[in-house]
């Protein structure tokens, strides 16, 4: 899940420079025919959190001459932002001259995803953004008739919890940067009590996070094993069929590589469905004869009683079977109602037994 929807810019003040200055000791500089150019870049992320602050936001100049790589006054802005959020990197530009000037715009986009550079009418793209491995880059440079103004914007998705990029545009002897920090809270599991499962039935649910998640984080579970049910690793998701009644202690973790891991103590309780009786008993009987048959119950093992009425007399119920056996010894119409009970809850159904004497049919 991601932090609350918001938007932050930060753009360098656009300033015309007659000549460089330095807060290092100065030293020779070839002078640049650019120098003096208009220049400014923004940088934005959607998605930002609340408190989320960009370090480097004041105002300054967007390019800045350097004399060699030993010499980098490069002004660099940082952003920062959640992993998954979209950067994008605009870079404006005017009064470059006629010349065969040329920009080079490089991102180090070690956890970077389809990066994409888009450049101004006028200008021929050469080179290559290479997402995934440091040091890609694209330059542009735009034609001998020469257009001297345009925009050039850089996009592309984090997709690691925490990283650092680097986006760089060089021209010449000039250089800016901007920095792009990604931060992820660390996973939360923020899921109420797991529901209650029923024997044999199909169940599923799915946990709830907080913090950024990303295709490489896995969940992980203890206790399931022998209930029927598991967890996803990639999901987050319980789902099976319960095979055991009971409750069950179960623990579930949560791992985004942002330390420490999340972990969420549970009490899996899976009941029986509730029972349901049919008229499968035999109606008649006849007295000093041996009888048996069956109560017959759908659903997980259930508990019988009578409830209302009376057996023959001579006959009896076996609790846990359902079963009613025995010699009727008192011929008569009997009426009884039988009740199951279960962890899923109750039952019942009216039957009735006829006894008949010996000497007749029964």
């Amino acid at each position: 899940m991601h932090g609350p929807a918001s938007s932050l810019s930060i753009v360098n003040a656009t300033r015309r420079r007659s000549s460089p200055s330095f807060s290092r000791p100065q030293r020779k500089a070839t002078p640049h025919m650019n120098m003096g150019k208009k220049i400014s870049a923004a940088l934005l992320a959607g998605g930002l959190g609340i408190g989320l602050m960009a370090a480097g936001a004041a105002p300054a100049e967007a390019w800045t001459p350097i004399h060699n790589e030993n010499w980098n006054s490069s002004f660099s802005n940082a952003l920062t932002t959640y992993a998954g959020n979209t950067v994008t990197y605009t870079l404006n530009f005017d009064d470059l001259g006629s010349g065969k000037e040329s920009i080079d715009l490089s991102v180090d986009p070690t956890f970077t995803n389809e990066t994409v550079v888009s450049a101004p009418y006028g200008w021929e793209q050469f080179g290559h953004l290479s997402p995934g491995s440091t040091g890609g880059f694209t330059k542009m440079a735009y034609p001998v008739y020469g257009v001297g103004h345009g925009t050039f914007v850089v996009t592309f998705t984090t997709t690691t919890p925490t990283a650092h990029a680097a986006i760089t545009a060089r021209s010449g002897l000039y250089v800016t940067s901007a920095e792009v920090e990604v931060v992820s809270p660390a996973l939360g599991i923020v899921s109420g009590p797991l529901p209650q499962g029923r024997f044999a039935e199909p169940y599923q649910f799915a946990l709830q996070t907080t913090g950024f998640r990303l295709p490489s984080d896995t969940f992980t579970a203890t206790g399931l094993n022998g209930t029927g049910l598991s967890l996803d690793p990639d999901s987050g998701i319980v789902s099976g069929t319960p095979s055991r009644l009971g409750t069950f202690p179960v623990t579930v973790t949560a791992h985004n590589g942002k330390a420490p891991d999340a972990t969420a103590s549970y009490s899996l309780t899976v009941i029986g469905v509730a029972p349901v009786l049919g008229d499968t008993l035999t109606r008649s009987a006849t007295v000093g004869s041996p009888y048996a048959s069956s109560v017959v119950a759908t659903g997980t093992p259930s508990v019988f009683s009578i409830t209302a009425g009376r057996l023959p007399n001579g006959l009896s119920l076996n609790k846990n079977t359902g079963l009613i056996s025995g010699r009727p010894t008192v011929q008569g119409d009997y009426t009884f109602t039988v009740t199951a009970i279960n962890s899923g809850g109750t039952g019942s159904a009216a039957l009735e037994i006829v006894v008949g004497s010996a000497s007749s049919d029964a």
